[in-house]
């Protein structure tokens, strides 16, 4: 566009009637005057706006102004003094003095009305402009001349000041007690109301004056209780004597004191977290003023005094040892146990064995204090300000209590844009009610730099407790006492071993006591015997886990070489005791004397064991590279001692197999032409064969440490299984006996399949699958039992199949399957539903690779969690959703829905338990979110299907189905969180309604003349109605913040939910998530006394029942209707839509979306199987790590993992999975079977006659095992991986083979051609 286009862009006409084309037309005119009307309408529009602007602008000027015409406003400014009222020019003195005179005259009439004052003064300064003149520090530092320069002030002022400063002072005062008020017995209370007061008393003085107030306050209180809890003085007699505490009094009354200042210094650290004192004091020199100081001097005095009489009552050890330390700072009290020349200490006394467990038991407790104090001072070792500069516009400052002026010309302050360092304020109080460093003289700065991470520096040091020195009298005699009672106690239970040992050979083994030693420590030992004088070394060493802390101390490190050098001579003596164990055991066995139990050693095992596990494991011994060097050799000599008695243990069995259990003449004459037992039955040595690996099972599970235990089961069955097919393979069976060889052959690979079971402990373990069968983890079991195949096709195959196949030659055999078809595994032969030809985890159906997990876990030897969570999380947590449909449904006493308008299906109290632990496990699995959906909705399906296919719709239970129970446990802190912020809401209402009047009601103007215009919306009391709405309001926004923060799982959940809903042809509820939170909160709250119980005591009844009406309101909000069984009435709920009917609407399009959303849905889980082995045991042990942390979750692993252990067949028959085709066909278990709670995990008593006919868990008879259906041809096609001479050997071991066979004619044909094509000669086999 031209510039002469741009010109006359708004008149397109003017171009035309400037050009030379004569004169305009009428159309062309009549386009013209219309626009020039259009433009007049535009400005007549803005001209009405600003009319109507002129209107309110008069009408704010003052409360009393209601025009409505631009006339009569424009009359009252100029017939009235509104402008010169609104001018707000500086007040006089007088004017602020009548003002301070009203406050404080108020406060005096009306006592307690203090804390309204305050607040009714920082509304005035918000609404009206007033600022509040924050004192600044005096500086010391000024000289008199100054002084008298720069603070020249008249008579009023200095009594204005006067006045301002009582008025402060009343202030402080009454929030100081309400500070002291809020405390309890534990001085713990929530930190939020503290934190409010302290800002209000940081808006009145300076940080460093109110910390310096806070800090005497809270000594006082903390010093009250360290009187009360630990000298055991009642509150109301502080003043008395006090009776000096021993030490038993201070061990039973220490925890109950640490309890309480841990609760203290944890509030106080919430307080440095907000930032009240950031600028002050450090968090760690506060915790230390207040608390460390205080209990370091009480706890020196108490431990002073006790030494000091033990001394005096003549207790000092004579001629006790000397123990040279480094050199350290004598500290100024009697019998100091540390010498200042550094060279030697003295034990001033000796201690008791009982006072030696008091002093630990002591250091225990300080030392868990040290470490908690610690560890908040690392916490708040970073720097948390924020960085930002607060929005605020310009306020002029001016001596006293006034409105500023307009007038900024005569101000010199800087603008309170240009702050960037933090004042005497907290950052979240701006001006103009706040304090800038411009209110602060330059010359005195009370800003410390930012704390950084806690170093080893002086100042660091100045604060850091070393609680040792209390004990510094005690620590010389506690080691020498502790040291000699271990090794005196120790030679006493070795010598009553011994004793034992010669007179009966038995060490009276027994587990280990519980709170002996470390919680985790004692998991994999809880049910292992070990001998008494193990167990007195390990808790020996256990006690001195409260010294490892003083070991990083430089005076002190010299007793831990004292102590270890100790403990490694009482080791050595300990291991030669039980060497000598092991050695009258091979000298006996040797002598096949068999005097001395097999399970003895196994308790020496166990002991040896549970010190290597210690040695390894304990920081006090690992932590120095010094002390780590000399414990080298210690644990090298018990790891020799262990491997001696492992091979040991293993030589043993496999001696009592091959030469006692597997001699048997009569069952492997392989030559005799009569059939054994009639051919009723396999060999016998091989029933007691598995008969004796059972009871070895049972034994090394109850006996043994799990991960030895183990080890030696797998070592014994594998060394079994090869001496087995070495025999198997060399035997040349009669026509007679092919049938017991087959039958022998088929019993001893089940049983390996079943004990196989037993030697893993992961599903890739079980499965040959590896490249290579050498590479497998558990080759030499799986070698031996392929090996088996060989003599079962080749030796006892039909004839007539063997010549098909071979008759060509071994290098030529007859193909009648495809080639990349893989070969059976040999646990394919048997079981081939589960086994047949899958060659990984992933390649198996479902069922089949859940059960294979199930049926591991039942076989272990302990608790192995990660396995447990495999099995539950495989295949989008098929198996939870199976037992969730399937447990307890076949009960024959379930009542069936009659009807009756809410029925729901019953469950007894170990299945609630149960489902109820599954779904909290489930929901902590964030990375699978469909298993704990596919869970939720098996419940829902069987509650469905229990009510007849109808949905139960009632919102008024008195008591949900299971699966609501479930997800409501879930949502439960979420709900709690919501009630507790709307009971805050409700209780700070609460309070104003309550609170004295204050001094707004007796004032009717600002010291400047100004009338107060907002003060009828100051003194406005919120109604009751209001404060319900608002409070709402907040429940509900905090709602959908919790609801937002859920696991995907719960929206899978409802997006799986409204698929299963039946659908009648309407439009389906799209809020369906929104309808089953309601129900599940109306089933929350049916509870009252538990729904009080979550929320903090002392709640007021009003309050309470408050809460409750505006919960369930919110509820009716959310569905959109009236509820007639909610005592809600009609009149809230139509006030809160007509108020928040907008923002109601988004909250619920927001929670809507957040249930409905696909890409939810969409949400794949972790998928495990195609990763390594390797990768997917670390996955699942660094899960259940993350489930440690979960209290709740953890407590109910046990319960989940006894019923899937107890209950394989139960899930196997449920799975539909058939067994295996050697068992009789089971009586499917029709109920699930819950464990007694006081049984020991997987360890059942060995009853030899119920398992002679068994295999596992499973009956077998010779009838089945000798017509198991074999598939001739498959198997002989396989690879055995056998040469032709191998192929030649057992085909000579055929009975048809030999020459003196009684062969039909149908098989002489057949034989003659095998024995030529394969050269069968009989002497070239000898």
């Amino acid at each position: 566009m031209t510039t002469e286009e741009g010109h006359h862009g708004s008149f397109p006409l003017l171009p035309a009637l400037s050009g030379d084309h004569g004169p305009p037309t009428l159309d062309i005119l009549s386009k013209f005057m219309t626009d020039i009307d259009q433009e007049l309408a535009k400005q007549d529009k803005k001209i009405e706006e600003t009319l109507e602007k002129l209107v309110e602008a008069t009408n704010s000027l003052s409360s009393d102004n209601m025009y409505t015409n631009i006339k009569d406003a424009m009359d009252s400014l100029v017939h009235t003094s509104v402008l010169e009222e609104c001018a707000c020019l500086p007040p006089d003195s007088e004017d602020v003095n009548k003002l301070l005179k009203i406050i404080i005259g108020h406060i005096s009439s009306h006592p307690g009305s203090e804390g309204v004052v305050f607040q009714q003064l920082l509304q005035v300064s918000f609404h009206e402009g007033m600022s509040l003149p924050v004192r600044a520090p005096k500086l010391e530092t000024a000289t008199d001349s100054s002084l008298s320069l720069n603070t020249i002030s008249d008579t009023m002022e200095l009594e204005n000041d006067s006045l301002w400063g009582d008025l402060r002072g009343r202030i402080r005062k009454h929030l100081l007690e309400q500070i002291q008020s809020i405390s309890s017995d534990e001085l713990y209370s929530s930190p939020t109301r503290r934190v409010k007061l302290l800002q209000s008393l940081c808006v009145l003085y300076p940080v460093k004056e109110v910390w310096s107030n806070y800090e005497s306050l809270r000594s006082r209180q903390v010093h009250q209780v360290i009187r009360q809890k630990l000298w055991d003085i009642p509150k109301e007699s502080l003043t008395d004597s006090p009776i000096m505490p021993t030490l038993v009094d201070i061990r039973d009354r220490l925890p109950l004191l640490a309890v309480s200042l841990k609760q203290a210094m944890q509030e106080d650290f919430h307080l440095f977290m907000f930032g009240i004192f950031g600028g002050v004091v450090d968090l760690k020199t506060a915790l230390w003023s207040i608390y460390i100081s205080k209990l370091n001097k009480e706890l020196q005095t108490v431990f002073d005094a006790i030494a000091s009489k033990k001394v005096e009552a003549g207790e000092m050890a004579n001629g006790l040892s000397a123990l040279p330390i480094g050199k350290r700072e004598k500290a100024p009290s009697v019998t100091s146990s540390f010498d200042e020349s550094g060279k030697q200490i003295v034990s001033p006394f000796l201690l008791s064995k009982e006072e030696v467990q008091i002093v630990l038991s002591i250091m225990g407790h300080i030392s868990s204090l040290n470490d908690f104090y610690k560890s908040l001072c690392y916490q708040s070792s970073w720097d948390t300000t924020l960085a930002f500069k607060l929005p605020a516009k310009g306020k002029g400052l001016l001596k006293g209590v006034l409105k500023p002026s307009k007038d900024t010309s005569t101000s010199n302050e800087p603008s309170p844009h240009d702050f960037s360092k933090r004042g005497v304020l907290p950052d979240a109080i701006p001006p103009p009610f706040g304090a800038t460093p411009s209110m602060i003289s330059d010359s005195s700065s009370l800003a410390v730099p930012p704390s950084d991470i806690v170093v080893e520096t002086p100042t660091s040091q100045r604060n850091k407790w070393n609680w040792f020195c209390l004990l510094e009298k005690f620590i010389p005699g506690l080691v020498e006492s502790l040291l000699g009672q271990m090794r005196e106690s120790l030679s006493s239970y070795i010598s009553a071993e011994n004793v034992t040992w010669h007179d009966r050979y038995s060490l009276c083994a027994q587990p280990l006591a519980a709170g002996s030693v470390d919680a985790d420590f004692i998991v994999d030992f809880q049910n292992c015997p070990i001998t008494k004088s193990t167990a007195f070394m390990m808790s020996s060493l256990h006690l001195f886990t409260p010294l490892e802390p003083l070991w990083m101390e430089l005076p002190l490190r010299y007793f831990k070489s004292v102590i270890t050098d100790s403990s490694k001579e009482c080791l050595k003596q300990l291991r030669t005791h039980l060497t000598k164990k092991w050695e009258d055991f091979v000298s006996q066995r040797a002598l096949s004397d068999v005097a001395i139990d097999v399970r003895e050693v196994y308790a020496v095992l166990a002991s040896v064991t549970s010190v290597l596990e210690w040695l390894r494991g304990s920081d006090s011994w690992c932590s120095e590279e010094e002390t780590s060097k000399q414990c080298v050799p210690i644990e090298e000599q018990f790891g020799e001692l262990q491997s001696n008695l492992i091979r040991e243990i293993e030589c043993y069995h496999n001696h009592l197999i091959k030469f006692v259990i597997l001699q048997d003449a009569a069952s492997h004459h392989w030559e005799d032409q009569k059939p054994f037992f009639e051919g009723e039955r396999c060999s016998y040595s091989l029933q007691m064969w598995n008969l004796h690996l059972e009871r070895l099972r049972g034994e090394l599970w109850s006996l043994c440490p799990p991960k030895q235990a183990a080890s030696i089961f797998t070592s014994i069955l594998a060394t079994s299984l090869q001496f087995l097919s070495q025999r198997y393979c060399r035997a040349k069976p009669s026509y007679k006996r092919t049938k017991q060889l087959r039958c022998d052959i088929l019993f001893i690979l089940s049983a390996a399949l079943e004990h196989l079971f037993a030697s893993a402990d992961s599903v890739q373990m079980v499965l040959p699958t590896s490249y290579s069968i050498q590479a497998h983890p558990l080759s030499s079991i799986h070698s031996p039992c392929t090996n088996f195949l060989s003599p079962l096709a080749i030796v006892t195959a039909p004839l007539t199949d063997l010549y098909k196949i071979f008759k060509k030659g071994f290098g030529q055999r007859q193909r009648f399957r495809e080639e990349k078809d893989p070969d059976p595994s040999w646990m394919g032969w048997l079981w081939p539903e589960l086994f047949e030809r899958y060659q990984s985890i992933s390649d198996m159906p479902d069922s089949t690779a859940v059960y294979i997990a199930v049926k591991l876990i039942g076989k272990q030897p302990t608790y192995n969690y990660p396995l447990l969570l495999q099995a539950l999380l495989l295949r989008n947590g098929l198996l939870p959703a199976l037992m969730a449909r399937e447990i307890g449904k076949s009960r024959s006493d379930v009542p069936r829905y009659d009807g009756a308008p809410v029925q729901f299906e019953r469950y007894t109290e170990d299945e609630q338990q149960l489902f109820m632990t599954m779904t909290r496990l489930l929901m902590v699995c964030t990375d699978f979110p469909k298993s704990l959906a596919s869970f939720l909705v098996a419940l829902v399906e069987r509650e469905y299907s229990y009510s007849g296919n109808k949905v139960q719709e009632s919102l008024f239970f008195d008591e949900g189905p299971l699966w609501m129970k479930c997800i409501m446990d879930l949502l439960s802190p979420c709900f709690v969180r919501c009630l507790a912020e709307a009971a805050g809401q409700l209780e700070a209402d609460d309070s104003q309604v309550s609170s004295p009047p204050g001094f707004l009601e007796d004032l009717r103007q600002l010291p400047c003349g100004c009338r107060i215009r907002s003060k009828g919306q100051m003194l406005q009391k919120q109604e009751p109605e209001r404060v319900l709405l608002d409070a709402c309001r907040l429940f509900l926004s905090t709602l959908l913040t919790e609801v937002s923060s859920l696991p995907a799982s719960f929206a899978i959940f409802v997006q799986n939910l409204e698929k299963l809903l039946p659908n009648d042809g309407s439009s389906k509820d799209q809020s369906l998530g929104l309808k089953l939170l309601v129900q599940i909160l109306l089933l929350f709250l049916r509870d009252e006394p538990k729904v009080r119980g979550h929320l903090h005591e002392g709640l007021p009844d009003k309050i309470f029942r408050g809460l409750c009406q505006i919960s369930k309101l919110a509820c009716m909000l959310l569905l959109g209707k009236t509820l007639d069984g909610l005592d809600v009435p009609q009149a809230l709920y139509n006030e809160f839509l007509k108020q928040h009917g907008e923002w109601l609407k988004d909250c619920i399009d927001k929670l809507t979306d957040h249930f409905q959303r696909k890409e939810t849905f969409q949400h794949p889980d972790v998928v495990l199987e195609s990763t390594t082995v390797d990768y997917q045991e670390e996955y699942y042990k660094m899960l259940h790590y993350t489930i440690s942390s979960y209290p709740g979750v953890m407590g109910g692993l046990p319960l989940v993992y006894n019923a899937v252990a107890d209950n394989a067949e139960w899930i196997r028959s449920i799975m539909e999975i058939p067994p295996m085709a050697l068992f009789e066909t089971p009586d499917e278990p029709s109920t699930f079977v819950f464990r007694n709670k006081g049984d020991c995990p997987h360890h059942r008593r060995f009853n030899p006659v119920h398992q002679v006919d068994r295999i596992g868990d499973n009956t077998f008879t010779f009838e089945r095992l000798s017509e198991l259906p074999l598939d001739w041809k498959e198997l002989l096609q396989s690879e055995f991986g056998l040469t032709k001479t191998s192929f030649q050997l057992l085909l000579s071991h055929r009975h048809d083979m030999q020459e003196d066979a009684y062969l039909e004619e149908s098989e002489k044909k057949a034989v003659k051609s095998l024995r030529a094509k394969y050269n069968l000669e009989k002497a070239d086999f000898v």
